[in-house]
């Protein structure tokens, strides 16, 4: 039977459409971080990173794992069992949500003085709502997709990528102060929870405080909790070098880290299609159906893996340039980091966690986490004394290796198929060895036409995307196959 890539119900069109809009916000949001990084200076910069960090750590905390359980409720049960299990995940979102908020503001002054920076003081007020407002918008948005309605998820991205860049320019150009962006974001992102919960209610999934169960309570956090920590440690495997980083050196340092480990959005399809098939293997592996997990998961893996070896190297061998394109040139100075974090993008080549989180293994999941946090932290210290700066990157790209092999062999048992032996080697070393091959022409064009003073942007433009290009025909009737038996699952309904 012959398989549509374009089938309008397959899955393939949604992720494509999440896909475009992530290209989309990747770009306004490198104009975003450009415009912040040129006309602020690494004190304001470190200042607005330092507020973001513990933003993004106390979201982690209070997270708790409830946009996996909103997940795994909602595709376990039916009808009115359902309403009940997703009021009550919110409601306890909303206590833990409320009072993370209040902490913020009770502890500001050991906030303020863990990053030794006054000017945090203007901030707290603010950003202590947005942990609860960033949690809450990541459930709903869990629930738009299991519905079946990631379109809106698409056109909502769309606008608040464009907002986004509205108030980074308004910080900078009319009001030249960063606490404009965590002001008018926090606004933003309250309109955002109110037009979601409202299009939810229209749906037919009342999400009300009268249809909370605390019997539920129990198994909820019996499931959420183990998920949460790892939730918690992954994410602060992302922040620990800059936590430690801030305490242990100036705010400049500290900017100067910020930008050079920003996750850039190389899995901007892989994070799309995971996004749509979680419900699929969630429902799969529930039914014990693990042959059709193995195809759907497989497909997904190779698919991953060959994107983002393309996107990433081609990025690894123009890092300078990237860099210059991206921020500014007083950020070269942490070149170093920047090309190491590129190894750690492409170390996240796929989710590798979904299996584990699908099936309900959030123990063995907290288990991981605890290890490689643990593990990262006291490596990042080490390092640090031995290298400076430049250490903890190093110790993230190990720990994220060990913990991905891991969380692959672990998965297998899961699906009783091994992961290694579901990747396509023959493509994957293809890919490889046409990358090396064009990396090394290209890079030669690149230094001809730094020696004829060719701007860096002109010559990363140039280089990088004829790079991608070629590799990409070259294997494109690979790649559209895994497409194609992607988008031949249907997309989800209530």
């Amino acid at each position: 039977m012959k398989i549509c890539l374009w089938n309008k119900n397959g899955v393939m069109v949604d992720s494509f459409a999440l896909a475009f809009v992530r290209v989309v916000t990747m770009f306004l949001s490198i104009i975003c971080i450009k415009i912040l990084s040129v006309e602020f200076s690494l004190q304001d910069y470190g200042t607005y990173s330092q507020a973001i960090l513990i933003v993004t750590t106390i979201t982690s905390f209070s997270i708790l794992g409830l946009t996996d359980a909103t997940n795994y409720y909602f595709n376990q049960y039916k009808a009115d069992d359902r309403n009940s299990y997703i009021s009550t995940i919110f409601c306890i979102q909303y206590v833990v949500g409320s009072l993370c908020g209040i902490g913020i503001i009770v502890f500001q002054d050991i906030l303020e003085s863990y990053f030794g920076n006054e000017q945090l003081y203007s901030f707290f007020l603010w950003i202590a709502l947005m942990p609860l407002c960033a949690n809450l918008l990541a459930m709903l948005q869990v629930l738009y997709i299991s519905i079946g309605r990631i379109r809106v998820i698409v056109i909502r991205n769309l606008i608040i990528s464009i907002l986004r860049l509205c108030i980074f320019v308004c910080a900078c150009y009319v009001t030249h102060d960063v606490k404009t962006i965590i002001i008018l974001t926090l606004i933003c992102d309250i309109g955002q929870v109110l037009y979601f919960k409202m299009g939810i209610s229209r749906s037919g999934l009342k999400i009300d405080i009268k249809n909370v169960n605390r019997k539920y309570i129990k198994p909820i956090l019996k499931y959420s909790l183990p998920m949460a920590s790892y939730v918690i440690l992954n994410a602060l495997m992302r922040d620990i070098d800059k936590l430690m980083i801030g305490n242990m050196t100036d705010t400049e340092q500290l900017a100067l880290y910020t930008n050079a480990s920003r996750v850039l959005p190389f899995d901007l399809l892989t994070v799309s299609l995971a996004t749509v098939l979680l419900p699929h293997i969630t429902q799969n592996i529930a039914n014990r159906k693990f042959k059709v997990v193995q195809k759907i998961y497989g497909d997904y893996l190779n698919l991953g893996i060959l994107t983002t070896l393309i996107l990433v190297s081609g990025t690894i061998i123009f890092a300078k340039e990237a860099m210059l394109f991206l921020y500014d040139v007083k950020y070269l100075d942490a070149l170093n980091i920047f090309i190491i974090y590129l190894f750690v993008d492409l170390l996240r080549i796929a989710n590798v966690s979904l299996i584990l989180s699908a099936s309900g293994n959030t123990k063995r999941l907290m288990y991981i986490s605890i290890c490689a946090f643990t593990a990262n932290v006291i490596l990042n210290y080490l390092l640090f004394l031995c290298l400076g700066i430049v250490g903890p990157a190093i110790a993230t790209v190990m720990v994220t290796l060990a913990t991905n092999l891991y969380l692959m062999y672990v998965s297998s048992m899961i699906i009783h198929e091994s992961l290694f032996k579901l990747l396509n080697y023959k493509s994957i070393i293809l890919v490889i060895g046409e990358i090396i091959i064009l990396g090394i022409f290209f890079k030669w064009i690149n230094c001809v036409l730094e020696v004829k003073l060719v701007s860096s942007s002109v010559r990363l433009i140039l280089c990088y995307s004829s790079l991608i290009v070629f590799v990409f025909l070259s294997n494109r009737s690979v790649i559209v196959a895994y497409l194609k038996r992607i988008n031949s699952l249907k997309s989800q309904t209530l």
